[in-house]
């Protein structure tokens, strides 16, 4: 439509332009066209001035290809065969000009594409790009808010003012490789705590390098719909679907191989397959123990709105005895430690890890970028007797992709203590051996600023006559 309107236009300058000549032209012939015009709900303004010959025919193709071709009257066919007629000359001039404006139109769109091909080239070949979040949080714990509410400060358990700084660089230094380097905060010997506390006595915030690796994506296999990725070094990771298996900054040493498969049109929206093979723990030049896992993908749209994703993963730790002492709650064995972890003895850990992950999640968006969404995981570690399990119940409303948005979920979670190791579970449950309800609410304020209220409450499995522990995170993040 703009092109033609461009096209439109610019005939019509033009040709007022280039012929000024107002002989032959009969107040008739105007009126005619007009009352055209008025009839079939195709204004146009009276003119100030006469009108040359080129115009009226002009104004006469806009009849042409604007009237209907039927329930015209006789007198209105008689009318525009004479127009028809007395203006041939000027129809077939002008209709040359639309059709050298119309050629002129495709070669700059042509040269217009060209450049842009040319652009994009360059940017793949040169793309280097830098991203990145800081955020800050408060994190207050207390017990028995919900039965002892008027004693919430007598038992507060902690008030702590945190941060979380990340950075990185990505981009490409040959046609089919890139890479990606980052840092955060937070403590070299810990998987998952990126939250780092203010205090007096801090003067420094540590830094760990937390990826760093060169991934390949051959282009001959590579195409819209398929994608191969390979990566060497501590890529992200991408097993966890709701941070029941892996918290989402887990990431490991090692190689990893993916495949996905798209298509935004179809039922079938997504397949992903996955292998990784990584080192978990190093003592010197030695590696002690490893990480090897798979995962599976799809994601199916049956409805227009309505999605389905489905996701199942296995990932075995051989050498799990050298990382099981990194236990949060290692300090507490009891009898299913000894079962689990423990040797005769009762000193030395022997317990691997073979963990099985499930997921599912539905989705449905019964307004414009407010999906609601119902999902579940589970998760078995089948290298323990008992006690091995973990699951999760949850729904949220809307999502973030602009300013406005709102975001809520609510999700139950029940960790029981040798399910997985407790610290590559999401840091806000402290590990293992725990069940609670957690509610997330959160606003984005600008395009890539964002605000959460986080309430969870904590029960230990294993000693249930603990008081529960109520935590709420009020949060800030800024993306860039």
């Amino acid at each position: 439509m703009k092109k033609i309107t461009v096209i439109f236009l610019s005939i019509l300058f033009s040709l007022s332009m280039s012929n000024n000549s107002y002989a032959e032209v009969k107040n008739s012939d105007y009126e005619n066209i007009k009352t055209l015009y008025d009839k079939y709900e195709v204004k146009i303004e009276a003119s100030n001035k006469p009108l040359t010959r080129k115009e009226i025919a002009l104004l006469l193709l806009e009849v042409l290809n604007k009237i209907p071709k039927t329930n015209l009257t006789e007198q209105e066919k008689f009318d525009i065969e004479n127009l028809k007629q007395n203006y041939t000359i000027e129809i077939k001039s002008i209709r040359v000009n639309l059709e050298a404006l119309n050629d002129q139109v495709d070669i700059n769109t042509s040269n217009i594409e060209r450049i842009d091909n040319k652009i994009n080239l360059l940017d793949d070949k040169l793309s280097l790009s830098f991203f990145g979040s800081i955020a800050f949080r408060n994190c207050f714990m207390s017990t028995d808010i919900l039965t002892q509410p008027q004693n919430i400060f007598n038992n507060i358990k902690g008030n702590t003012f945190q941060t979380r700084i990340a950075g990185g660089v990505t981009g490409k230094f040959i046609d089919d490789f890139n890479y990606q380097l980052r840092v955060f905060t937070g403590d070299s010997n810990s998987f998952n705590i990126a939250w780092y506390p203010f205090g007096t006595n801090i003067t420094r915030l540590p830094f760990v390098f937390d990826r760093f690796f060169i991934g390949y994506q051959p282009s001959v296999i590579n195409n819209e719909n398929n994608k191969f990725f390979f990566t060497v070094g501590k890529a992200n990771n991408f097993f966890p679907e709701t941070e029941l298996f892996f918290d989402e900054d887990v990431s490991f040493n090692g190689f990893s191989q993916q495949y996905k498969y798209s298509d935004k049109k179809g039922v079938l929206k997504e397949v992903f397959l996955g292998l990784s093979e990584n080192a978990l723990t190093v003592d010197g030049p030695n590696i002690n123990s490893f990480v090897f896992g798979g995962k599976a993908g799809i994601e199916i749209a049956p409805l227009e709105n309505l999605k389905i994703k489905a996701t199942s993963s296995y990932v075995t730790i051989s050498g799990a005895e050298k990382t099981a002492i990194y236990q949060f709650n290692q300090g507490y064995i009891g009898e299913t430690g000894k079962r689990n972890r423990l040797d005769s003895s009762g000193n030395n850990f022997i317990n691997q890890f073979n963990l099985f992950d499930a997921s599912l999640k539905v989705s449905y968006e019964l307004i414009e970028n407010f999906p609601i969404a119902i999902f579940t995981d589970f998760v078995n570690n089948f290298g323990a007797k008992d006690k091995n399990k973990g699951y999760l119940f949850g729904l949220s409303l809307g999502n973030f992709s602009k300013k406005g948005d709102i975001f809520f979920s609510y999700n139950y979670k029940v960790l029981e203590q040798d399910y997985n190791l407790s610290y590559f579970v999401q840091e806000q449950m402290g590990g293992t051996d725990v069940s609670g309800h957690q509610i997330d609410l959160g606003y984005q304020i600008a395009d890539k600023t964002k605000i959460f209220i986080t309430t969870q409450n904590r029960n230990s499995l294993s000693t249930p006559n603990i008081p529960t522990l109520n935590i709420i995170y009020t949060n800030i993040r800024q993306d860039f």
